[in-house]
């Protein structure tokens, strides 16, 4: 797990731009720090930083081999045994244990196909003089993330957009983009390939980016998608395939035990992750448990926690919740770099950085909801089949009724909360519906919260467009697998994967993914309905797995997830940030009538960035902004 930075050079003196460099890897330290590497040729710089987990001695970056071949690489090849087998059955020899050289190898091996055999997270840039071209890719579900530049300079690339800003031709022509603004609004999130700044752009999970050096032109193409698996052939219900998942998720986690540092897992009490803490404890692994409780009572599962470890035989370290200060959040935002509202943020930031000081690997739950139909979304979704039958009018005269009776309890995702959310969207068609369940601020809402001429900017954009294309590239499917191919490429590279990402990579703590193992997303996709929801039941193949593994009341529990109680901290914030020429000076959310919890604490990252921002854009450093009042 690392941070890679780079660009192509404006001229071929690289004594001018090796300097460069170091700014960049400085940026990106948290990502690695057990040391950084650093290359530059007459094409290209490239740049590393290090957290060391295979073969500590012998993985340094970036790492060349024949033909002036380099790598710069972010992420692990859990598999990476079984391909270097493979490759020395071809007379290919090796001069160290890492994953870094299995996967240079395979590339002058196989190529761009060698892609295909690898199981793992990972975001990488290979340049490669022999074909006069640098390639950027990045792994199948989007888990490590890549940031690109182009200009008339070339390209320039990083980890995070952070490492990216030291470059002046990058910092020359930055601008935040209206419509990122527009998708942060509605979802708490920016939708791929965007990112806040016009200029700056993400490579989209599942793709390659090859860029030519002689012609100064760049080509994307997806080398991976999950939408082949949901078209093909359904699964049949029965032992067999419960077997196979078994098998596949048994697995998944057995190679992301692989490490020469201290392995983790979280375990919130839930099902997920208690899935694969169980299947660890099945591998034999010295599991070392982390779990954050809350004080207040709706937002605490740490004795479900509790009682998961006790029924494994395992010890469990408690993280006690706390309130982040002014200058914490900032500092949040920051490794965010750009605007993102997921209130988990926080408790993940605050269980990464009391299990760094343990592990240096961690297992989560991560993913198995988008596979397996787990969210209340989905559960939304079968209920509003029923009020379907219901005449539009009398579904709004209810909504009407209930805001005028219903006062917020905020308490967790609270049922006033989900009930108020539900009648609002309940009249939509199914698709627009599955959206709507997720935002934040309604379409409504965000143009009468921004100032005129800046909704200009963004009439006739809508982000549930993204959401439209990934219903449609599934033509003839079940609405569930239509719905949860549109969160795989939407919710879960935008939202949850950037979370797992910034805030574990924060405190140098590598999180791994079991469920998000691309066998197992292949498999998930081919399964027939039932195996995901019965009713209102969900996750039953998984269940069907657990059944003799977990206590049977973790295996009936509702899914809660992994939320903060925002409002304490962003109670204050019912107005957007002023003085940006953003916002309407006179909006302002009512807290009284609706829970404004999400709005207010989207308005509070918000207010925290922009502060930043503006910081930057006075002294041309990224830096938290201390004391700032948001």
């Amino acid at each position: 797990m690392c941070g890679i930075c780079g660009f192509t050079l404006p001229d071929p003196r690289t004594e001018l731009y090796a300097a460069f460099l170091d700014p960049m890897l400085a940026s990106l330290a948290h990502r690695g720090p057990d040391g950084q590497g650093r290359l530059v040729t007459p094409a290209v710089a490239l740049g590393h930083r290090r957290l060391a987990i295979i073969d500590q001695a012998g993985g340094g970056q970036p790492m060349t081999g024949p033909g002036d071949v380099a790598l710069v690489f972010n992420g692990e090849i859990y598999n990476y045994k079984e391909i270097r087998a493979d490759l020395e059955t071809r007379g290919v020899c090796f001069s160290t244990a890492s994953d870094t050289e299995v996967f240079l190898k395979a590339y002058l091996e196989y190529g761009e196909a060698c892609l295909e055999s690898m199981v793992g997270m990972f975001a990488f840039v290979i340049n490669d003089p022999r074909r006069m071209c640098i390639i950027l890719g990045r792994d199948r579900l989007g888990k490590k993330p890549l940031y690109y530049w182009r200009g008339s300079e070339g390209i320039a690339f990083a980890s995070e957009i952070k490492g990216l800003l030291p470059l002046p031709w990058v910092r020359r022509d930055l601008a935040v983009d209206p419509l990122a603004v527009r998708d942060y609004l509605s979802l708490g999130y920016i939708l791929s390939p965007k990112s806040i700044y016009a200029s700056i752009r993400k490579l989209p999970p599942g793709c390659l980016a090859v860029f030519s050096l002689a012609e100064r032109t760049m080509t994307i193409r997806r080398w991976w998608d999950a939408s082949q698996a949901f078209l093909a052939p359904k699964l049949p219900w029965n032992s067999r395939t419960v077997e196979r998942f078994d098998e596949l998720l048994t697995d998944s986690v057995a190679l992301r035990l692989r490490s020469d540092v201290p392995v983790g897992a979280f375990l919130s009490g839930g099902l997920d992750s208690s899935a694969v803490t169980a299947c660890m404890g099945k591998a034999g692994a010295d599991v070392r448990l982390f779990n954050q409780s809350f004080t207040q009572e709706s937002f605490d599962e740490s004795p479900y926690a509790h009682a998961v470890a006790r029924y494994l035989g395992l010890d469990i370290t408690c993280v006690q919740q706390t309130l982040p200060g002014v200058e914490q959040l900032s500092k949040l935002v920051w490794h965010l770099d750009e605007p993102f509202c997921d209130t988990s943020i926080i408790p993940t930031f605050q269980l990464c950085q009391a299990a760094r000081k343990i592990a240096t690997v961690i297992l989560g739950g991560d993913g198995a909801d988008e596979l397996l139909a787990g969210y209340v979304t989905h559960r939304a979704d079968r209920v509003k089949r029923l009020t379907d039958l219901a005449p539009d009018f009398a579904l709004n005269w209810v909504y009407s009724a209930a805001r005028k009776i219903i006062r917020p309890s905020y308490k967790k995702v609270s049922w006033d909360y989900k009930a108020m959310q539900f009648l609002k969207g309940a009249t939509l068609p199914a698709r627009q519906a599955h959206y709507f369940w997720r935002t934040i601020f309604d379409a409504n809402e965000v143009q009468n919260m921004l100032a005129p001429e800046y909704a200009k900017s963004t009439l006739g954009y809508d982000p549930y467009r993204s959401f439209a294309r990934a219903f449609d590239t599934l033509p003839g499917q079940n609405f569930l697998d239509q719905s949860l191919y549109a969160d795989m490429t939407t919710w879960l590279p935008d939202d949850i994967l950037v979370k797992c990402d910034r805030m574990s990579m924060a405190n140098s703590l590598e999180l791994r993914s079991p469920f998000l193992d691309h066998r197992l997303v292949e498999l998930a996709a081919r399964l027939p309905y039932p195996a995901k929801m019965a009713g209102l039941e969900q996750k039953i193949i998984l269940k069907r797995c657990m059944a003799s593994r977990l206590p049977a009341g973790i295996l009936a529990r509702a899914k809660k997830g992994f939320n903060f109680p925002a409002y304490c901290i962003s109670s204050t914030s019912l107005t957007p940030p002023r003085g940006t020429g953003v916002f309407r000076d006179d909006y302002r959310l009512d807290p009284t009538h609706t829970d404004v919890t999400y709005k207010s604490f989207n308005l509070l990252i918000l207010a925290t960035w922009y502060a930043i921002y503006a910081q930057f854009q006075s002294t041309g450093r990224w830096e938290p902004v201390p004391g700032n009042a948001a």
